[in-house]
């Protein structure tokens, strides 16, 4: 398998799992987790707090774990249909 920013993981494991790309959230901290979100089209949520100190310009951001769950998929959060 190549490594990020190739989709490879990422398409290994939409199969495995049995989920469509569109359907999930890649939390990341570098220009290679987003541009690997990018080129498989899914949801990529920027972890400010991760080991890359460089800003990627994400649509969805967080400053810390517990800020996730405003992410997640429930019945009031339709809007990640964005990749």
């Amino acid at each position: 398998m190549r490594p990020k920013p190739y989709p490879d993981l990422f398409n290994y494991t939409f199969k495995k799992l049995n989920i469509l790309p569109i359907n999930s959230l890649f939390v990341g901290d570098s220009i290679y987790d987003f541009q690997a979100s990018k080129n498989v089209k899914t949801n990529f949520v920027y972890a400010q707090y991760g080991y890359s100190k460089k800003k990627i310009n994400s649509k969805y951001i967080i400053k810390n774990i517990s800020e996730l769950k405003k992410y997640l998929k429930n019945e009031d959060n339709k809007k990640l249909k964005h990749y």
